[in-house]
């Protein structure tokens, strides 16, 4: 059996189109594939000689062997020739061959394995995408009605965000204002705030006072005075911000210690671990984790995206802060 073909400078150009598109491979070639494939490493020998080892994507071997059979076997001689099929494609010689093919195709296009490293990285970052939906769906009740989580906006709104921040994170900082515009430009708008201390003690103090002065109704008043600071936030600066915005400072301590508080922050840090938040600010909108300072304009589009699969009208306004 002979396949003509066309120059081999043009097969893997061609392939991935073949491939796309459902052309039918031979049966006599489709042995050979998946015996390439059941190699899940081989040593690539560099332009320095040293060996390295290394996993080879299975598009890599498809795109070889496929490739150089739809287009006249070029790619592949001088070192195999498959005018007949081999009888056993368990040969030594065969797969010694075919190792060669590999080696010398991966040495002389390397840039096949940065396409392949960026496949797997786009792979496992849809992956991850996907679990944190499924992690959003099951944990709605702790994201969006935990009691004692701060609430913002319209308590009756048609959608909620929620941002996990800490007070010392200057990008929550940045951020504070786009979140504090959003609630004035969007009547309809819930926003839930999780507490996330994890820049040191100093952090974990000004969350705790934060929380703790939901019991003097001042929390949205004071969050934000909290966040507009450009002080360091140490303990004497935040007792001086909460004096300033009206807070009663020895009852604010008092509470501080209340181990409700402590164990809020512990439930939002594991929630944060469950949902991969590493860092601040970050962001849940329906099903959609955002991470980073977003701008005014994205968490509108996420809004409006939300709205859109909901299908359901927005509410009236109804703003205040729950203590």
């Amino acid at each position: 059996m002979s396949m003509g073909g066309s120059a081999a400078g043009s097969c893997l150009h061609l392939f991935p189109v073949c491939y796309s598109q459902g052309i039918d491979v031979p049966d006599f070639i489709r042995p050979h594939v998946e015996d390439a494939l059941d190699s899940q490493t081989t040593n690539l020998r560099h332009f320095s000689n040293e060996e390295i080892h290394m996993p080879f994507h299975p598009f890599i071997i498809r795109t070889i062997l496929l490739a150089s059979f739809l287009t006249g076997n070029l790619l592949l001689s001088p070192f195999i020739s498959f005018a007949d099929p081999p009888a056993d494609t368990s040969d030594p010689a065969f797969q010694k061959a075919l190792e060669n093919v590999v080696e010398q195709y991966i040495i002389t296009h390397l840039e096949i394995i940065e396409l392949t490293l960026q496949g797997l990285q786009a792979k496992r970052q849809a992956e991850e995408r996907e679990r944190v939906r499924k992690t959003i769906a099951t944990r709605q009740e702790d994201l969006l009605n935990d009691p004692n989580s701060p609430v913002s906006g319209n308590l009756k709104g048609d959608v909620t965000v929620v941002e996990f921040f800490d007070y010392r994170c200057g990008y929550c900082n940045r951020v504070a204002g786009t979140v504090t515009q959003l609630q004035k430009d969007d009547p309809d708008v819930r926003v839930v705030y999780k507490d996330f201390p994890i820049l040191g003690e100093h952090s974990v103090y000004a969350a705790k006072a934060a929380l703790a002065s939901q019991a003097q109704g001042q929390h949205l008043v004071f969050h934000e005075a909290l966040l507009a600071s450009d002080q360091e936030l140490t303990e004497d600066t935040v007792l001086f911000i909460a004096r300033t915005v009206g807070l009663d400072t020895a009852r604010l301590t008092a509470d501080m210690k209340s181990p409700d508080i402590q164990d809020h922050l512990d439930r939002n840090q594991s929630l944060a671990r469950e949902l991969g938040i590493q860092g601040t600010p970050g962001f849940i909108v329906g099903s959609e984790l955002a991470p980073g300072a977003m701008s005014l304009e994205d968490l509108k589009s996420l809004i409006a995206s939300l709205r859109n699969q909901q299908g359901q009208p927005s509410n009236l306004p109804e703003s205040q802060d729950r203590p």
